[in-house]
């Protein structure tokens, strides 16, 4: 059984893990098959994990479908399984087997590979995707500044780039998870 901890540039780059909550056996039976089997067996082994002091997660596609739905994009709610999230409220999304980045920093959504493993092995591996595409290094000045976010945490850029504000670790605030979200989505409908 193939899980997570077994992808070696994953595992590299973030040595640090936590199981934050146990996932109920109901929703493994419910995506198996339906979401890669790497993640699906990492919810079995070890539950929802969160990595590197709260920079990734692993998260219930359940709770979060409907804030993504939200994002300007062209999925359809029912085929939305979110399965990750970062600090900053980026979400990693499948929709209909193909997976996307839907960015909480830079609002865009960008498709990434379709296949699990080589997101984990280059987008979430590789420390260039990490601090590129993901903002590890500001990540890291939150987390000294802020301390690590809780579950139903992010780092809220304020004011929010959409709304003329800068990408900077100096502009970080905690904020409620899809408190932040759905305010982001919200100044995108506007546009």
């Amino acid at each position: 059984m193939t899980t997570l901890a077994d992808s070696t540039d994953f595992s590299k780059a973030h040595k640090r893990q936590r199981t934050y909550k146990a996932c109920p056996p109901e929703l493994i039976a419910k995506y198996r098959g339906r979401l890669p089997d790497v993640l699906v067996n990492t919810w079995e082994a070890s539950g929802f994990q969160e990595f590197s002091d709260g920079f990734l997660w692993t998260v219930n596609p359940d709770e979060l479908r409907e804030v993504a739905a939200d994002f300007p994009n062209n999925f359809q709610t029912e085929f939305i399984d979110v399965i990750f999230r970062t600090a900053f409220g980026d979400l990693i999304v499948s929709h209909k087997g193909k997976l996307y980045h839907l960015s909480a920093v830079t609002m865009r959504s960008d498709s990434l590979p379709d296949r699990l493993e080589h997101v984990l092995a280059l987008h979430f591996g590789q420390k260039r995707f990490l601090d590129a595409i993901f903002f590890l290094n500001m990540f890291k000045k939150g987390l000294k500044r802020l301390g690590a976010p809780a579950e139903d945490e992010v780092y809220a850029l304020v004011p929010a780039p959409a709304m003329g504000g800068d990408i900077t670790a100096d502009n970080l605030e905690k904020a409620k998870l899809r408190v932040y979200l759905n305010f982001l989505a919200q100044l995108q409908s506007k546009d």
